[in-house]
């Protein structure tokens, strides 16, 4: 009788993790039977096991690294067993998985970056993610971005937290492992609602502004600097309120920057707010016209330390005279019914830039009796 032998391949074959392995023996013995051994292997899971013909057993390599399981396969037929033995041997890919010790970002602000390199403990793994398009984000999708590592700025355009879902694939040794999924919260940038130009304000009277954001749980802080022309001290605030009297020391309009910072869900952004302080006018002529005799004409012309002033002046009633108001230059005749000199003040106020001194400015004359001439 012929030595029974094996003829069919005993190529070193591969299979992917939890997949079945196939063989179909065969030799020069039609009715030669095939018994087959297989010793337990550290990483791979399945026990010893034996059997005849095809193995048809399902191999779990519970590593990151291939491992090599071999079969060995004894022929016999006619009662004779052919003392040499076959093997075959089979590596078991491992299922290649993401590495969770490199945890995926979970949170990021507008425009910081969701960066994150995809990785895993079996050599050779490739990654391919993707990203639909997201109502409130306006970046466009991702599909099939094959390099493994995301690396991109969304932009949230609404005033609310807007969740994005990357979605991910991998394969080592042409394995597929388990894909998955992880979410990035894009947390708005807080900006300021509330306007950064608002109404100037006149020399010596309070600005006040309260900052809002519509991005809810918004806080705030501010600051102002020392700004030459401004007699104001540096100054801080911990709300969303200013309230504070500014000075313009200057004969022209300053503008005051106060910078806020906004927080909201771990997001920062700082933005300036400018109010302009114009100055308030003041009287440069003199503030006394000295004495004028009664019932003659004098006038008195004001000047202002600002170009465009117009100015207003308002007159009491005294010895004779009715109360009197007029605008610019004074122009009057004044009687004196009483024996002594009489002294007035015309009261003036001023505008420039929409602006009036917070106080009139007064300016005297004395007006002085005509002599009489008593007859005994």
């Amino acid at each position: 009788n012929p030595t029974p032998t094996l003829t069919s391949s005993t190529a070193a074959r591969t299979q992917c993790n939890n997949t079945t392995f196939n063989y179909t023996p065969g030799g020069n013995v039609a009715t030669a039977v095939y018994s087959w051994s297989r010793a337990a292997v550290a990483g791979i899971s399945n026990a010893t096991a034996n059997g005849n013909g095809d193995p048809a057993e399902t191999l779990v390599n519970t590593t990151t690294a291939p491992v090599t399981v071999n079969y060995i396969y004894t022929v016999t037929a006619y009662g004779c067993t052919n003392p040499v033995t076959y093997t075959i041997p089979v590596t078991v890919y491992p299922t290649p998985a993401v590495d969770l010790t490199n945890p995926f970002p979970t949170v990021v602000c507008e425009n910081d970056p969701v960066s994150y390199t995809f990785s895993s403990l079996t050599s050779g793994t490739t990654f391919t993610w993707s990203r639909a398009a997201v109502a409130g984000i306006s970046n466009g999708a991702v599909v099939s971005n094959a390099t493994g590592v995301i690396n991109e700025t969304l932009n949230n355009t609404t005033t609310a937290p807007v969740n994005v879902t990357y979605t991910y694939t991998l394969s080592a040794n042409g394995c597929s492992g388990t894909g998955g999924s992880f979410v990035v919260t894009v947390n708005p940038i807080p900006v300021l609602s509330s306007t950064l130009a608002p109404t100037g304000i006149c020399s010596n009277t309070t600005f006040n502004y309260t900052a809002t954001s519509a991005t809810p749980g918004t806080t705030f802080s501010w600051s102002r600097p020392l700004i030459a022309g401004i007699s104001n001290d540096p100054a801080t605030g911990t709300d969303a309120n200013i309230s504070e009297i500014l000075e313009n020391t200057t004969t022209a309009p300053i503008t005051v920057p106060y910078t806020f910072t906004l927080t909201a869900n771990g997001c920062t952004n700082t933005q300036v707010v400018n109010v302009i302080v114009s100055p308030e006018p003041i009287m440069t002529s003199t503030d006394h016209i000295g004495q004028i005799c009664e019932g003659v004409p004098f006038t008195y012309t004001p000047l202002s330390s600002l170009a465009n002033t117009t100015f207003s002046w308002t007159r009491e009633a005294f010895a004779g005279n009715s109360a009197a108001t007029g605008t610019g230059v004074i122009n009057e005749t004044l009687i004196n019914n009483d024996i002594n000199p009489a002294g007035v003040n015309y009261f003036y106020t001023l505008t420039s830039n929409g602006c009036s001194n917070s106080e009139p400015y007064p300016v005297s004359v004395v007006i002085v009796p005509a002599p009489t001439v008593t007859v005994n």
